[in-house]
């Protein structure tokens, strides 16, 4: 695995962990 694929792996989870969290700040 080439180390890019690994750094969009993460930059995906990011994405991914801001959008949930931005999910459950709408509730507040």
């Amino acid at each position: 695995m080439h180390n890019d694929s690994i750094q969009w792996q993460i930059e995906v989870d990011k994405k991914d962990i801001a959008y949930i969290v931005s999910i459950f700040e709408g509730y507040d």
